[in-house]
């Protein structure tokens, strides 16, 4: 089976001043590459492969119990189990993100030029994000696994929050989520230890993800241009609260309750680990550095972006 093989390198363009071609520009390139680099999960991924015993689902140290007393007291028969957890528990959010996303996308079209190239990525990516919801969900039930729900306080929030993201706060948002999770998939792809499965759909993702995260770079710096402060300031306090509550979702306490810890107190312990801090922080850098550059994070917002472990 010929498997799709990830760009090299960065997957989005440098954060820091303005797009080498316009917005148009961009998405006309990114269509062009989507035709010949788009994938059926159905027919690229090795489905009925057994699961290969003693491989991990996500790398032990990029775990959220990783290190502790917890870790520590744990069989490696339940180490793994919680592995296949913690993973299960991140496409299961990723679904939920880019389902809310999508919504959001398509909301906004319906104000867009329909003859321009932008419009038409924009739809090119609704039709990827609707093959990996599929791929996620299939691979959870591949796995046995239930579809976990987020954290209700992300749930309720997040019906008064997400309805409000548009432009400048709406691409951000797809950054936080795309750049996050690619910073996990790049590295497990090539490890391993890693379970077959997991490195397979992690590179298709990667693989198509990296053509959405270059267009909303490029979406975001032109949305983010000429807005008045007062606009641009509730963009990056949208942007912020959305960083925070999302976060929340990779210590989401059912993933501890199913190898048989206490849900709470083992959420606790994984968010107060000063080795899952410290990859929270690495896989925020990149979306850091670029929001950061693009203005989007102040001294007012970096508190929040503080308690959604991204920023030390």
């Amino acid at each position: 089976m010929s498997e799709p093989q990830p760009p090299r390198g960065r997957s989005a363009p440098t954060p820091t001043g303005t797009p080498r071609q316009t917005p148009a520009e961009v998405a006309g390139r990114l269509l062009r590459t989507a035709a010949k680099h788009t994938y059926d999960p159905a027919l690229a991924i090795d489905w009925d492969a057994p699961p290969e015993p003693g491989h991990w689902y996500l790398q032990p140290e990029r775990m959220s119990l990783y290190a502790t007393p917890t870790w520590h007291r744990l069989s490696e028969e339940r180490r793994l189990a919680l592995s296949r957890s913690e993973w299960a528990n991140m496409i299961s959010m990723a679904t939920w993100f880019e389902l809310t996303l999508m919504q959001m996308l398509t909301g906004q079209l319906t104000a867009r030029d329909p003859a321009s190239p932008r419009t038409h990525y924009a739809l090119s990516e609704v039709a990827d994000e609707t093959r990996h919801v599929a791929m996620f969900g299939r691979a959870l039930g591949t796995l046995g696994c239930p579809a976990y729900r987020p954290p209700a306080l992300v749930r309720h929030l997040g019906r008064a929050v997400l309805p409000q993201l548009r432009g400048a706060s709406l691409f951000a948002a797809a950054l936080l989520i795309e750049e996050v999770y690619d910073r996990f998939q790049r590295e497990a792809m090539g490890d391993e230890r890693v379970q077959p499965l997991v490195r397979q759909v992690s590179r298709l993702h990667v693989m198509e993800e990296s053509r959405h995260i270059r267009f909303a770079h490029s979406e975001l710096l032109d949305a983010r241009r000429g807005r008045s402060g007062a606009v641009l300031e509730f963009h990056r306090q949208l942007t912020a609260w959305c960083a925070m509550l999302a976060m929340t979702t990779y210590t989401n306490a059912p993933i501890y309750r199913a190898v048989g810890l206490d849900p709470r107190r083992a959420a606790r312990e994984a968010r107060a680990n000063p080795h899952f801090r410290r990859t929270m922080r690495w896989a925020g850098e990149r979306l850091v550095a670029f929001l950061t550059d693009a203005g989007m994070i102040t001294a007012l917002q970096r508190p929040l972006w503080r308690r959604s472990l991204l920023l030390g």
